[in-house]
């Protein structure tokens, strides 16, 4: 006896006549072929969800890495060419940020020049200010344009188009992102770099090498009790670092996706990590793992290997967003 989805032996699909069906669409009763199930992960066929908005398959408390790659690689597929177009949107906006923050340095260190005969004090913070002010343009710029990818790839995962236009939509929100990005630069980055700065000190202090300018080249070419106490400290930090950091990255998707505030969607962040941090940090890496063979396949594969980690996060942060306490998104 077929079951209520089971299309009957031999029929074909509706949107793809070429290809048999495998079973029927729950709301209009049309054929679906694989593809068209998203490999059997959805019972409703393409036009459907497209009409009914959001029908991501998978919540909280019911996805695996198993189904849920299958789902984010058959979206990849079917939208490939323009995300890839969506993903050279972003490189281009991030050498746009580059290319800014050089006209910055270029100005800074002008300045200076012109000023550093009289104070290489005022020189050394000219220099510094050109460096922060160059690295915020470059970060913010690339940032807004990976949130309009991030919108992009939501529409695709929804079973929607991938239509670039909609990554300019994201622009709005430039305001929210700086906010939250300086938020997670006072909570994490600068107590960092006093934490390293403060464990350096005292590593080379333990390596008995001085506070000189080679003192850290040679602690590195002479390993003793300086480098362990770095390592050390270091290993004792990471634990702390993943569990204040695992959340944030979840920050900018939540702010695209719900159209909060910067700040309201760090909150919530911590909402969706609750529970789930080491699932969090493995579909991080698999993320990295796929960036990287993008790179290896003669650099030219992260056009497309890009889109995929993006797509694979946005359908974890997708999987942790679907049956949580949260309020409901925003609908752009």
């Amino acid at each position: 006896m077929l079951d209520a989805t089971s299309a009957p032996f031999g029929s074909l699909c509706a949107i793809h006549p070429e290809r048999v069906a495998t079973r029927t669409c729950r709301r209009c009763g049309n054929f679906m072929c694989v593809e068209c199930s998203i490999s059997g992960s959805s019972d409703t066929c393409p036009k459907c969800r497209e009409l009914a908005g959001s029908t991501f398959p998978f919540s909280r408390d019911d996805f695996d890495f198993t189904r849920l790659w299958e789902y984010v690689f058959e979206a990849w597929k079917r939208e490939l060419w323009m995300l890839v177009v969506c993903g050279l949107i972003v490189f281009g906006a991030s050498s746009i940020g580059g290319v800014i923050g050089m006209m910055v340095n270029v100005v800074g260190t002008g300045v200076q020049l012109a000023i550093g005969r009289n104070s290489q004090i005022a020189g050394l913070i000219v220099t510094i200010i050109s460096q922060v002010i160059s690295q915020l343009i470059s970060t913010v710029l690339q940032g807004i344009a990976i949130m309009g990818l991030v919108r992009v790839c939501l529409d695709v995962l929804e079973g929607k188009k991938a239509d670039p236009a909609r990554m300019f939509t994201q622009l709005k929100k430039a305001g929210d992102y700086i906010v939250q990005f300086l938020i997670i630069v006072m909570v994490i980055a600068i107590p960092l770099l006093m934490y390293f700065g403060v464990l350096l000190a005292i590593s080379m202090a333990a390596s008995g090498a001085g506070f000189s300018s080679s003192s850290i080249e040679h602690m590195v070419k002479h390993p003793g009790p300086g480098i362990f106490v770095f390592l050390l400290g270091t290993m004792i930090a990471l634990p702390a670092m993943l569990y204040v950091s695992l959340p944030f990255s979840l920050a900018s998707l939540e702010l695209v996706y719900s159209g909060c505030s910067g700040i309201e969607a760090l909150r919530r962040s911590w909402v969706l990590a609750d529970g789930f941090r080491v699932r969090i940090f493995g579909y991080g890496m698999i993320g990295g793992l796929v960036l990287m063979a993008g790179l290896i396949v003669c650099c030219v594969g992260i056009l497309a290997s890009f889109p995929l980690q993006q797509l694979l996060l946005v359908g974890v942060f997708l999987s942790l967003r679907t049956g949580s306490s949260l309020p409901a998104p925003e609908r752009t």
